[in-house]
């Protein structure tokens, strides 16, 4: 599945993006934006293209007769990688036909580059494409013939080494999946399909370890582990020393809070390591491991508008470990705030998935009881400390200010929290202050 294809440098992409607003009085208003500050990789060409769907297409011969690129995502929408989407015209057998492919490639930044290399980030995600998230599938689809659908997008090509290192993926916008609103959050019925769609995978992922332990040895460290600790620093202690000035500033009931984000600042990599490394006694599953609401794709009933569908994309971070590790990143990072006395609810309805699932795959006995899984949570209580006060400020950033990651690596970044994380952690601190979680020693 690999290739050699020549590249150095970048053009730039021209395409025109138009908005209609229709519902402004009796006008019409037509805002037409041509974007001219795309960079397209010079390899990503057409004769790239042709091997990537031939790849796919288990060899089959198809000619390539043009393609369009653009950005696939927006500021704030993704970190770890430059992503495009690309409409490809070509000819198979005589026949015309059109696909559209998301193809992600190494970011260009220099310092985000630099970070990713280290921890093997895209050698991980292929692998998680390529081979175990099809396994999971496998698996639940022996079960149950026809019941569970692929939880992520068909990886149709990849390519390790220069120009790039890149994976090509089905895109799931064409069947309909598109994210929430990062800055809005999920409301009950989306994470209640999340929670329960990952603890099928997370059972699955466990009966795979059993049948195939091999496949999870690449899995066994994460991003968070001693090689990474100059990466992890300016990303993590910096934020949460960030955090700390800011509640400083409020002068009233919370900002006792303030010195105890300092100390855990800095033990926060430590945290981190300690609370990532797996447990041989443990429950240990694959997790996604940067389970956030942006790193999940929707897709909604025609008749009704309700959601119904769900796609897991980027497995850059993902493990082998406990559970509690998905849920706590997920739990303070992408439900609606209103949704804060729905956590116990959420982590119930996870358990009686992944215990139904393990039942219906002949291996109940896996299942951790409930209280065993508030334990690992519990353990995982400075993760979660961490995670709201390092990534839910990025993912509430004001859509004007979100954060350089490339700064911040270099910890060069000046801080501004939008209002709505300034509220969203005056309410998680008490939280974490009454389950022990800000006292890295308790957790």
């Amino acid at each position: 599945m690999r290739a050699e294809y020549s590249a150095v440098c970048s053009d730039y992409i021209s395409s025109v993006f138009v908005w209609d607003f229709t519902s402004l009085g009796t006008a019409s208003v037509q805002i037409v934006i041509r974007m001219t500050d795309i960079i397209k990789p010079k390899w990503l060409d057409d004769s790239f293209l042709e091997i990537a769907l031939r790849s796919g297409a288990n060899g089959s011969s198809m000619t390539v007769t043009s393609s369009d690129v653009i950005r696939a995502t927006v500021a704030g929408d993704n970190y770890a990688s430059d992503i495009y989407r690309v409409t490809v015209r070509f000819t198979r057998d005589g026949q015309a036909d059109t696909i559209s492919l998301i193809v992600k490639s190494e970011p260009t930044k220099e310092e985000l580059s630099k970070m990713l290399s280290t921890a093997n980030i895209f050698e991980r995600e292929i692998n998680a494409f390529v081979s175990v998230m099809p396994a999971v599938h496998r698996i639940l689809d022996d079960a149950s013939p026809g019941t569970f659908q692929p939880y992520t997008a068909k990886c149709l090509y990849y390519h390790i080494g220069p120009p790039s290192t890149v994976i090509v993926l089905e895109d799931l916008k064409e069947q309909g999946f598109r994210m929430a609103q990062r800055r809005v959050g999920l409301d009950l019925d989306h994470c209640l399909l999340v929670v329960r769609a990952i603890a099928r995978c997370h059972a699955a992922s466990a009966v795979l370890n059993r049948e195939d332990p091999e496949m999870m040895k690449p899995f066994v460290n994460g991003w968070y582990v001693e090689s990474c600790r100059k990466e992890l620093e300016p990303l993590f202690c910096g934020s949460i020393r960030n955090v700390a000035k800011q509640v400083e500033k409020w002068q009233d009931s919370y900002s006792h809070f303030a010195s105890k984000l300092y100390k855990l600042a800095d033990k926060a990599v430590d945290c981190l390591i300690k609370d990532s490394a797996r447990k041989d006694g443990d429950f240990n599953v694959f997790i996604h491991g940067d389970l956030w609401l942006n790193n999940i794709m929707f897709r909604y009933s025609d008749i009704t508008g309700e959601v119904e569908d769900i796609r897991f994309v980027d497995y850059q971070v993902c493990q082998f470990t406990d559970p509690a590790q998905d849920l706590q990143y997920f739990l303070f990072t992408s439900p609606s705030t209103n949704l804060l006395d729905k956590h116990s609810f959420l982590v119930e309805e996870y358990h009686k998935t992944l215990e139904d699932t393990l039942t219906l795959l002949g291996h109940g006995h896996l299942c951790p009881s409930l209280n065993q899984l508030h334990k690992q949570l519990d353990r995982k209580g400075c993760f979660a400390v961490i995670t709201a006060c390092s990534i839910l400020p990025i993912i509430l950033a004001d859509p004007n200010s979100i954060p350089d990651i490339e700064k911040v690596l270099k910890d060069e970044a000046s801080t501004h929290f939008s209002e709505e994380y300034k509220e969203t952690i005056r309410k998680l601190l008490p939280i974490f202050e009454r389950k022990g979680w800000l006292d890295p020693s308790l957790s």
